[in-house]
């Protein structure tokens, strides 16, 4: 055991072992002062225990890594094509000149280019006052016809002393002059691509790729052509101000008028 004298600070070895029972203190050999063996204990200890290597730190958990995010994927290129005006990836469509085409009209331009026919982008269309003549005739022969129905239905039913019966005979020939227009207009859409008036003009009623228009579609036209009325005809005017010469009802149905 190591000894320090807490007096004049001399160091010395004992042997534990040979240390009397009941004796808690020796006399320093250099300044005869008392050293007290317990507190030689107490300092033996704590060098002890500063001898032992202390055990390492435990370092604090880590937080979990964060999520890789996926790659970015960029979009394909897309273009639109030249006869349905629908975008198509890039490497889906057909070069024409400077035309794309997609798979699905690819036959039908082809078909058109071989017939010399117009192409899209081609067309000539029909201006604002050429319709205008069209819609003029084509309003004559509603009004005519419709004289005539108006009469047919009011001479058996009207009676000038039953107010009654007159507004009913109105009312049966509203409709029946209604029907007959709708009726008029739609065949000969479908089934010419053109009313009386425009057949008078040379215009026709086409898809923009040029193709006619079916029995469905000349009816959800003329529905659409009363939009263009009741706005005061500025869906009428508008066909002056487009290039491709369209009213608002061409818009909403996607027609064009052009010359045959």
């Amino acid at each position: 055991m190591r000894v320090e004298c807490p007096n004049c600070g001399a160091k010395g070895q004992i042997d534990e072992s040979k240390r009397p029972p009941g004796v808690n203190s020796i006399r320093c050999p250099k300044c005869k002062g008392s050293i007290p063996l317990d507190v030689v204990s107490a300092v033996v200890a704590t060098e002890t225990m500063r001898e032992e290597p202390l055990a390492a730190p435990v370092p604090p958990p880590q937080p979990p890594p964060a999520a890789t995010p996926p790659p970015l994927v960029e979009p394909p290129v897309t273009n639109i094509c030249s006869v349905c005006n629908k975008p198509f990836p890039r490497e889906e469509m057909v070069r024409f000149g400077p035309s794309l085409v997609c798979a699905a009209c690819k036959p039908t331009y082809v078909q058109m280019l071989e017939q010399g026919t117009s192409t899209p982008g081609s067309f000539r269309y029909g201006g604002f006052w050429i319709r205008f003549a069209a819609k003029f005739v084509d309003g004559l022969i509603i009004g005519v016809v419709n004289l005539l129905i108006s009469y047919l239905i009011t001479l058996p039913i009207a009676n000038p002393a039953d107010p009654t019966s007159a507004l009913i005979a109105g009312g049966i020939s509203t409709l029946a002059n209604f029907a007959f227009a709708i009726g008029m207009t739609t065949w000969f859409l479908g089934r010419f691509g053109a009313t009386p008036g425009k057949m008078a003009f040379g215009l026709v009623v086409v898809h923009p790729d040029g193709r006619r228009i079916s029995y469905g579609r000349a009816f959800g036209r003329y529905f659409a052509e009363l939009l263009s009325s009741i706005t005061l005809c500025i869906g009428y005017l508008m066909a002056a101000f487009d290039d491709e010469k369209r009213a608002l009802h061409d818009r909403i149905c996607d027609t064009r008028v052009v010359y045959k």
